[in-house]
């Protein structure tokens, strides 16, 4: 409980470790849960505002630790702010390039040295939250491991006692006071790094035009992808090779499918003849026949392509529909690969107007070597 009334202490200082360690735990963390639950997002929204606070309050700790203007303490966490919900409205794997921004105010902030002339931190944290508990664990830790000496003049006064131990109080009254201040004057790496960026002109623009790309290259990429048919619309003929026109031209029959495996959430796997994949889920009733085909570009425009929730999608060859209730949407064999690693690794896929979720795939996939040999 101590610990965790450190990390939202406001009036407490955090040396560069303990600020680091923060700082890439609350940009790391979000990058790695935001995945994990990319297609909840409010939960997302959550996680993100737990992990600015944090990264907000120990900027202010560190602030105080530095003797800086707090005008900036806000700039790490609105910038990670604004670029984590850019991040969750774009909902592609390229906008987490985004990170780097709020990265940024947080490396300049670490090269800042503490103005502390005692070492009095635990963990990293100086302040009126009482951490001594985890102190005397690593002294008890450290000294267990040590030798004991035999002590002829009877003194048996540990020299750990000797340290110097500044308590919450203590520490409430120097920091009211700024007597707990005290400026170190020596060389310090950190300083020489933010004086030699300040002082460098064509660093600072190279920087500036570094960020530049990261923000276009992550919007160009988001408009790209949302209008994925656009460059397949324009060359529909083009790309269709001899055997491609030969599966298209013949007329389909779920006889002829094989290595069928069962998908979590109602829809199946099969293998055609030609090592293509074709996907078979149960729906509305409709008349049986085709319901796309490329080799026409005539039918339902939404079963044009397959559509996952990151990613670019995969355009299939034709949807065809048995029984009147029965899907069965196949694809190319050049595009079986690359389809079987997207049922793996994505969050959902949504063709012909149905969603699907994929939780469980790669484990079901892997448990079928015809598949599991095109994860490789």
């Amino acid at each position: 409980m101590q610990f965790f009334q450190s990390i939202i202490c406001l009036k407490g200082l955090d040396n560069r470790s303990r600020f680091s360690t923060i700082a890439f735990s609350s940009l790391f963390g979000f990058f790695l849960l935001a995945n994990v639950f990319s297609d909840y997002f409010v939960l997302n929204v959550l996680i993100l505002i737990v992990t600015c606070a944090m990264l907000t309050l120990s900027t202010i700790r560190r602030l105080h630790d530095a003797k800086l203007n707090s005008n900036w303490r806000y700039i790490p966490g609105v910038v990670f702010v604004v670029s984590g919900i850019t991040i969750l409205l774009l909902n592609n794997t390229s906008s987490f390039w985004l990170l780097l921004l709020p990265t940024l105010p947080c490396a300049l902030l670490l090269t800042y040295p503490s103005k502390q002339r005692n070492n009095q931190y635990i963990l990293g944290y100086l302040g009126p939250v009482d951490l001594s508990a985890f102190k005397d664990v690593h002294l008890a830790t450290h000294n267990t491991s040590q030798r004991i000496e035999p002590i002829l003049n009877g003194d048996t006064t540990d020299s750990s006692q000797h340290i110097l131990e500044t308590t919450p109080e203590a520490f409430s009254e120097g920091y009211e006071d700024g007597s707990i201040d005290n400026s170190v004057n020596q060389f310090d790496f950190g300083e020489l790094v933010r004086i030699k960026f300040l002082q460098n002109k064509a660093l600072q623009k190279g920087l500036l035009i570094i960020i530049v790309i990261i923000i276009i290259s992550v919007v160009a990429d988001k408009l790209f992808s949302k209008s994925p048919s656009n460059e397949a619309d324009n060359q529909v003929t083009e790309d269709i090779t001899k055997p491609l026109e030969t599966i298209s031209n013949t007329a389909f029959s779920s006889g002829d499918l094989q290595q069928p495996l069962n998908m979590p959430d109602n829809f199946d796997l099969y293998q055609t003849i030609h090592q293509g994949i074709t996907v078979h889920w149960q729906a509305d009733e409709v008349v049986n026949g085709p319901l796309w085909a490329l080799a026409t570009a005539k039918g339902d425009k939404s079963c044009q392509v397959i559509r996952f929730n990151k990613g670019k999608p995969i355009r299939t060859v034709s949807v065809d529909i048995e029984n009147n209730i029965d899907y069965y949407a196949n694809f190319s064999p050049l595009d079986s690969q690359e389809l079987v690693k997207a049922l793996a690794i994505r969050g959902n896929f949504s063709l012909c107007g149905y969603t699907f979720s994929l939780k469980g795939s790669q484990a079901a996939l892997g448990k079928n070597k015809a598949y599991a040999d095109l994860l490789d």
